[in-house]
Protein backbone atom coordinates (compact mmCIF):
# COMPACT_ATOMS: atom_id res chain seq x y z
CA UNK A 1 0.00 0.00 0.00
CA UNK A 2 2.73 2.46 0.95
CA UNK A 3 4.38 2.22 -2.47
CA UNK A 4 1.07 2.83 -4.29
CA UNK A 5 0.17 5.70 -1.95
CA UNK A 6 3.51 7.41 -2.61
CA UNK A 7 3.09 6.97 -6.38
CA UNK A 8 -0.45 8.40 -6.42
CA UNK A 9 0.37 11.22 -4.01
CA UNK A 10 3.15 12.26 -6.38
CA UNK A 11 0.86 12.06 -9.43
CA UNK A 12 -1.73 14.27 -7.75
CA UNK A 13 0.93 16.81 -6.81
CA UNK A 14 2.60 16.93 -10.24
CA UNK A 15 -0.35 16.38 -12.59
CA UNK A 16 -3.67 17.57 -11.15
CA UNK A 17 -6.62 15.62 -12.46
CA UNK A 18 -9.65 17.27 -14.10
CA UNK A 19 -11.98 18.90 -11.60
CA UNK A 20 -15.20 18.71 -13.61
CA UNK A 21 -17.51 15.75 -13.04
CA UNK A 22 -17.72 12.94 -15.55
CA UNK A 23 -20.09 13.63 -18.44
CA UNK A 24 -21.59 10.18 -17.89
CA UNK A 25 -22.41 11.04 -14.28
CA UNK A 26 -23.89 14.41 -15.21
CA UNK A 27 -26.08 12.79 -17.87
CA UNK A 28 -27.37 10.14 -15.45
CA UNK A 29 -28.01 12.49 -12.52
CA UNK A 30 -31.78 12.67 -13.23
CA UNK A 31 -31.94 8.85 -13.07
CA UNK A 32 -29.94 8.80 -9.83
CA UNK A 33 -32.22 11.43 -8.28
CA UNK A 34 -35.18 9.10 -8.88
CA UNK A 35 -33.69 6.44 -6.59
CA UNK A 36 -35.21 5.98 -3.13
CA UNK A 37 -31.91 6.66 -1.34
CA UNK A 38 -29.04 9.13 -1.63
CA UNK A 39 -26.03 7.14 -0.39
CA UNK A 40 -23.11 6.86 -2.85
CA UNK A 41 -19.69 5.20 -2.96
CA UNK A 42 -16.96 6.67 -5.17
CA UNK A 43 -14.20 4.07 -5.66
CA UNK A 44 -10.74 5.46 -6.54
CA UNK A 45 -12.25 8.92 -6.27
CA UNK A 46 -9.01 10.84 -6.89
CA UNK A 47 -9.54 14.56 -6.35
CA UNK A 48 -13.25 14.03 -5.69
CA UNK A 49 -14.63 15.54 -8.86
CA UNK A 50 -17.54 13.08 -8.98
CA UNK A 51 -18.01 12.93 -5.20
CA UNK A 52 -18.32 16.71 -5.04
CA UNK A 53 -20.90 16.70 -7.83
CA UNK A 54 -23.02 14.08 -6.08
CA UNK A 55 -22.72 15.86 -2.71
CA UNK A 56 -23.82 19.14 -4.31
CA UNK A 57 -26.87 17.30 -5.63
CA UNK A 58 -28.05 15.88 -2.31
CA UNK A 59 -26.09 12.65 -1.97
CA UNK A 60 -24.02 11.55 1.00
CA UNK A 61 -20.84 10.26 -0.59
CA UNK A 62 -18.23 7.88 0.79
CA UNK A 63 -15.09 8.63 -1.20
CA UNK A 64 -12.28 6.06 -1.22
CA UNK A 65 -8.77 6.49 -2.58
CA UNK A 66 -5.21 5.51 -1.71
CA UNK A 67 -3.89 9.07 -2.06
CA UNK A 68 -4.07 11.24 1.05
CA UNK A 69 -3.02 14.19 -1.13
CA UNK A 70 -6.09 13.74 -3.35
CA UNK A 71 -8.45 13.19 -0.43
CA UNK A 72 -7.18 16.28 1.38
CA UNK A 73 -8.43 18.44 -1.50
CA UNK A 74 -12.08 17.89 -0.59
CA UNK A 75 -12.28 16.10 2.78
CA UNK A 76 -13.64 19.26 4.42
CA UNK A 77 -16.72 19.48 2.22
CA UNK A 78 -20.20 18.68 3.53
CA UNK A 79 -21.87 15.34 2.72
CA UNK A 80 -18.53 13.72 1.88
CA UNK A 81 -16.72 11.12 3.97
CA UNK A 82 -13.19 10.36 2.79
CA UNK A 83 -11.38 7.09 3.42
CA UNK A 84 -7.76 6.38 2.57
CA UNK A 85 -7.76 2.71 1.63
CA UNK A 86 -5.72 0.24 -0.38
CA UNK A 87 -8.26 -0.68 -3.05
CA UNK A 88 -6.67 -4.10 -3.46
CA UNK A 89 -7.96 -4.87 0.04
CA UNK A 90 -11.05 -2.62 0.32
CA UNK A 91 -14.44 -4.33 0.47
CA UNK A 92 -17.58 -2.25 1.15
CA UNK A 93 -20.44 -3.44 3.35
CA UNK A 94 -23.35 -5.41 1.86
CA UNK A 95 -26.51 -3.51 0.80
CA UNK A 96 -25.06 -0.12 1.76
CA UNK A 97 -25.21 2.09 -1.33
CA UNK A 98 -27.75 3.38 -3.81
CA UNK A 99 -25.02 4.46 -6.24
CA UNK A 100 -21.50 3.15 -6.83
CA UNK A 101 -19.01 4.99 -9.06
CA UNK A 102 -15.86 3.45 -10.51
CA UNK A 103 -14.03 5.75 -12.93
CA UNK A 104 -10.66 4.89 -14.47
CA UNK A 105 -9.65 2.27 -11.93
CA UNK A 106 -9.87 -1.45 -12.57
CA UNK A 107 -9.63 -4.17 -9.98
CA UNK A 108 -11.72 -7.11 -11.12
CA UNK A 109 -11.73 -8.55 -7.60
CA UNK A 110 -13.92 -5.61 -6.53
CA UNK A 111 -16.80 -6.45 -8.88
CA UNK A 112 -18.45 -9.04 -6.56
CA UNK A 113 -18.26 -6.52 -3.69
CA UNK A 114 -19.75 -3.80 -5.89
CA UNK A 115 -22.66 -6.08 -6.72
CA UNK A 116 -23.15 -6.98 -3.05
CA UNK A 117 -22.87 -3.41 -1.72
CA UNK A 118 -25.54 -2.03 -4.04
CA UNK A 119 -29.02 -1.92 -2.59
CA UNK A 120 -31.89 -3.31 -4.70
CA UNK A 121 -32.45 -0.91 -7.64
CA UNK A 122 -29.01 0.62 -6.98
CA UNK A 123 -27.03 1.93 -9.93
CA UNK A 124 -23.42 1.25 -10.89
CA UNK A 125 -21.58 3.71 -13.15
CA UNK A 126 -18.20 2.81 -14.62
CA UNK A 127 -15.91 4.40 -17.14
CA UNK A 128 -12.53 2.89 -17.93
CA UNK A 129 -10.31 1.48 -20.63
CA UNK A 130 -11.37 -1.47 -22.78
CA UNK A 131 -9.75 -3.60 -25.45
CA UNK A 132 -10.88 -3.61 -29.05
CA UNK A 133 -13.55 -6.19 -29.97
CA UNK A 134 -10.85 -8.37 -31.55
CA UNK A 135 -8.96 -8.41 -28.21
CA UNK A 136 -6.17 -6.04 -29.19
CA UNK A 137 -5.01 -3.28 -26.89
CA UNK A 138 -5.14 0.09 -28.65
CA UNK A 139 -3.59 2.03 -25.77
CA UNK A 140 -0.34 2.15 -23.87
CA UNK A 141 -2.01 0.74 -20.77
CA UNK A 142 -1.01 -2.67 -19.40
CA UNK A 143 -3.48 -5.44 -20.26
CA UNK A 144 -4.46 -6.21 -16.66
CA UNK A 145 -5.81 -2.65 -16.30
CA UNK A 146 -8.05 -2.92 -19.36
CA UNK A 147 -11.43 -4.62 -19.63
CA UNK A 148 -12.00 -7.30 -22.21
CA UNK A 149 -14.75 -6.92 -24.79
CA UNK A 150 -18.15 -7.99 -23.25
CA UNK A 151 -16.57 -8.57 -19.83
CA UNK A 152 -18.94 -6.19 -18.03
CA UNK A 153 -22.01 -7.65 -19.72
CA UNK A 154 -21.07 -11.07 -18.32
CA UNK A 155 -20.26 -9.82 -14.80
CA UNK A 156 -23.42 -7.73 -14.56
CA UNK A 157 -25.68 -10.15 -16.44
CA UNK A 158 -28.26 -10.07 -13.61
CA UNK A 159 -28.50 -6.27 -13.84
CA UNK A 160 -30.53 -4.09 -16.18
CA UNK A 161 -28.00 -2.43 -18.52
CA UNK A 162 -28.99 1.23 -18.84
CA UNK A 163 -26.03 2.38 -20.93
CA UNK A 164 -23.13 0.63 -22.63
CA UNK A 165 -21.08 2.70 -25.07
CA UNK A 166 -17.48 2.58 -26.26
CA UNK A 167 -15.57 5.60 -27.54
CA UNK A 168 -12.04 6.95 -27.77
CA UNK A 169 -10.27 9.57 -25.70
CA UNK A 170 -6.94 11.29 -26.15
CA UNK A 171 -4.80 10.78 -23.07
CA UNK A 172 -2.51 13.38 -21.55
CA UNK A 173 0.45 11.77 -23.34
CA UNK A 174 -1.29 12.24 -26.69
CA UNK A 175 -2.20 8.65 -27.55
CA UNK A 176 -5.74 7.52 -28.19
CA UNK A 177 -7.32 4.93 -25.95
CA UNK A 178 -10.64 3.11 -26.18
CA UNK A 179 -12.93 3.48 -23.19
CA UNK A 180 -16.26 2.07 -22.12
CA UNK A 181 -19.03 4.02 -20.40
CA UNK A 182 -21.30 1.61 -18.57
CA UNK A 183 -24.34 2.04 -16.35
CA UNK A 184 -26.25 -0.86 -14.83
CA UNK A 185 -29.09 -1.12 -12.32
CA UNK A 186 -29.40 -3.93 -9.79
CA UNK A 187 -32.71 -5.77 -9.85
CA UNK A 188 -35.03 -5.63 -6.87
Amino acid sequence: MLEDAIKWNQKHLEHPMPDTPSTLLVEFLPTLLNLDGRKALDIACGNGRNSKFLAQNGFECDSVDISEVALSLFAHLPNINTFQEDLDLFRPSIDSYDVVLNFYFLNRELFPSIIDTLKPNGIFLLETFIKESDGTNSSEIIDEKILNHNELEEIFSDFKILYNQSSYITRREGQEAKIISFVAQKNE
